[in-house]
């Protein structure tokens, strides 16, 4: 029972290290920013795969652009 433990507790710690976030987006259309219950829009660049668009909706009713560009060797609390 001793070495099942300590085997899961070394793959535990080995897992740590690589974590990854994945995360389904489909196309952007028009009916989602003309929504008016959409506060939160993610696009992917046309050009490159690893960066995301994010639309935030402020408080004046425009929408703010956020790049966000994750690594490879991003980890769970950078990319929250």
């Amino acid at each position: 029972m001793t070495l099942l433990r300590e085997k899961n507790i070394n793959e535990l710690f080995k897992l740590k290290d690589y974590n990854r976030v994945s995360g389904r987006v489909r196309p952007l259309i028009k009916e989602d920013i003309s929504v008016s219950h959409a506060k939160d829009i993610v696009s992917l660049d046309q050009n490159d795969g690893g960066v995301l668009h994010h639309l935030k909706l402020c408080e004046k009713g425009a929408y703010q652009i956020i790049r966000r560009i994750f690594s490879g060797r991003s980890t769970e609390t950078i990319v929250m």
